[in-house]
């Protein structure tokens, strides 16, 4: 029995020539449609690039502006609030500049002015004992000529002014506790105020935090400008350079499959003569 050939049958060389043929047209049609599509794609990505970075920097400019106006209008509140808790401390500090008066005048009309009143009272009547005298005295002198006859005799009027005085004290009582009652309710407005002075100082103190905030932002949204402007000058470049390097990978693609389509033309030859020696 003859020993096999170690050649290959002509057969599997026809095979696998039409085969690498086969894969070369495969290869090569897509790299010549990916040439395409590169060359087709290319502008209008560059554009939708370019229209995509405008609307980033238009939204970043509109964002920069309304911080722009936020920080104004923190800093007018801040100011506000500001002039709002000086005008509030000097209320506070008048209601208890206020205080000490109020005391003098609680002690006038409830100790100084009632002795005064109560000493004036005992005075009176005391004077009104001795105008009755005075009264009697000068009724009698008609027998000399003398007339005296008056509305009111002068102890009566006397009498009466001490009458008038009676009820004081208990109104200067009256006044008194109401001064006491508006001291209590002054001071208490004043402690009010001193928490609404420091709320608003709180206030204030966020105000200032949120501003420093709002620069911030306001710097990184600039920062983020530049950044898009620059890509807006270096990305139609690059974009030309990533393009050119497609179509060169395309095209060393495609003269692989010419290569491929050549070696497997030669593998179908030799399967061809081999065949013919046969």
């Amino acid at each position: 029995m003859p020993p096999r050939s170690s050649v290959p049958r002509s057969p599997s060389k026809r095979t696998l020539g039409l085969t690498l043929m086969a894969t070369a047209w495969l290869g090569l049609l897509i790299s010549l449609s990916g040439i395409l599509f590169v060359l087709v794609t290319g502008r209008v990505a560059s554009e939708a690039l370019s229209r995509e970075l405008a609307i980033l920097d238009r939204a970043l400019l509109v964002t920069q502006e309304g911080l722009q106006v936020a920080d104004g209008t923190l800093a007018d509140t801040q100011l506000t609030i500001q002039s709002l808790s000086n005008t509030v401390n000097s209320a506070s500090r008048t209601l208890v500049a206020t205080d000490p008066t109020l005391t003098t005048l609680r002690d006038v009309t409830g100790t100084s002015l009632p002795k005064t009143l109560d000493s004036t009272n005992q005075a009176l009547k005391a004077a009104s004992e001795s105008a009755r005298l005075v009264d009697d005295v000068l009724g009698t002198l008609g027998f000399f000529g003398l007339r005296y006859e008056p509305e009111v005799p002068l102890s009566l009027a006397i009498k009466q002014v001490a009458d008038s005085l009676v009820d004081l004290p208990t109104a200067l009582d009256e006044v008194s506790e109401g001064l006491g009652t508006a001291q209590d309710n002054l001071r208490t407005i004043a402690d009010d105020l001193e928490e609404v002075a420091d709320g608003l100082d709180l206030i204030a103190l966020n105000l200032d935090e949120a501003m420093t905030v709002v620069a911030d932002y306001e710097s990184i949204v600039i920062e983020l400008r530049d950044e898009v402007a620059a890509v807006q000058v270096s990305a139609p470049f690059w974009f030309v350079i990533v393009q050119f390097g497609l179509l060169l990978l395309l095209v060393w693609l495609g003269l692989a499959q010419i290569s491929l389509f050549v070696q497997g033309r030669q593998l179908l030859a030799e399967g061809q003569i081999e065949q013919i020696e046969r």
